[in-house]
């Protein structure tokens, strides 16, 4: 959480656990998703807590308490991604290999504002600028895509990754993006124009995290 107090984890067994920090006492435990719990994603306010499950189905619980807000069923396939724009007026959910599709929410009341197209498999990352003007996109399609938030326009697709994109962040200040893939290697790239700066291939096998 961002206040350092509580530790969230997903599972397999479809809970979600909140544990107090630093004694490791499980404080609550999160029922209501059917399946593997895959995403987590925190607003950045510290106050909505957001999961994606392979249910298909997404769920806003409160934090601290853990009461559960709502559940958003609009995906028809699994949750694979999920993210809080940076004033947390929006959550992006990204999902599985039967819905390639990124849907946007507003925040708390969860309307839908727009669904964005174009990639052709999971999507498996999302993560937005600082600034909250970019969303990027991670697919099993291979491909990452800036989009523009506010007209959901895709404005860019970077292309050069041979494997599914795992992970995505910004530099702080915004001008580079660095991805990681199942191709064993990190790529950096340049916002502004989407070329590749440098590619980082020194990994043995599929590189999970960044």
């Amino acid at each position: 959480s961002n206040d350092s107090k509580t530790l969230i984890s997903g599972s397999g067994d479809g809970t979600l656990r909140l544990w107090d920090l630093p004694s490791g006492l499980l404080r609550k435990t999160l029922s209501g998703h059917t399946d593997e719990v895959n995403s987590l994603a925190i607003s950045p306010n510290g106050k909505i807590l957001a999961s994606g499950s392979l249910d298909n189905g997404i769920r806003l619980w409160s934090l601290p308490e853990g009461e559960e807000l709502k559940e958003i069923k609009e995906h028809t396939g699994s949750i694979w991604s999920l993210a809080f724009s940076p004033d947390g007026h929006v959550l992006a959910s990204g999902g599985g290999l039967s819905d390639h599709s990124i849907k946007l929410w507003t925040i708390p009341d969860a309307s839908p504002i727009q669904t964005l197209n174009g990639h052709k498999g999971l999507i498996r990352c999302l993560s937005f600028s600082k600034n909250g003007q970019l969303l990027v996109s991670g697919s099993g399609d291979n491909n990452i895509k800036i989009w523009q938030l506010s007209d959901g326009r895709e404005l860019k697709t970077l292309k050069g990754h041979q494997g599914l994109i795992n992970s995505l962040i910004f530099k702080p200040d915004g001008q580079m993006l660095i991805s990681s893939s199942v191709d064993k290697t990190i790529r950096l790239w340049n916002i502004a124009d989407g070329k590749l700066l440098k590619k980082l291939d020194k990994h043995k096998d599929r590189v999970t995290a960044l």
